[in-house]
């Protein structure tokens, strides 16, 4: 159970990290590539974001920590903007060592969100 209230923002950032952690534990190629009807797991992250995490307000969180949640959140947002552009570049590289430059980059992007969820998650009040 996490320390801090409300519940909902806590499910929440424990949706997006429970994706974040599939999408770094899964093989990139596998990542890419699924087919229906099994779901795009990078579209689902982009759904959970911009469904989820990206509407809240802070309103609801207690004073005392409103400020470091946004400045967090606003990590977050810049981290899934570059990731959409992360993905679109190694979609576009051709060539295997360019490939697996942009997949370090692109999994040291997963890791820095994932890092963020989990600041989130363990604040204690």
């Amino acid at each position: 159970m996490n320390n801090f209230s409300p519940d909902s923002y806590a499910k929440k950032y424990q949706q997006l990290l429970n994706l974040l952690t599939r999408l770094t534990n899964m093989s990139l190629d596998m990542a890419f590539f699924l087919t229906p009807p099994e779901p795009n797991p990078w579209q689902e992250l982009a759904q959970v974001y911009t469904q989820e995490i990206l509407p809240l307000t802070g309103e609801e969180l207690p004073p005392e920590i409103v400020a470091k949640w946004r400045s967090i959140q606003t990590e977050i947002h810049r981290a899934m903007k570059l990731l959409t552009t992360d993905i679109s570049l190694l979609r576009a590289a051709r060539s295997p060592e360019l490939q697996s430059q942009r997949q370090k980059v692109l999994l040291d992007r997963l890791t820095t969100l994932t890092t963020y969820c989990q600041v989130i998650l363990t604040w204690e009040i």
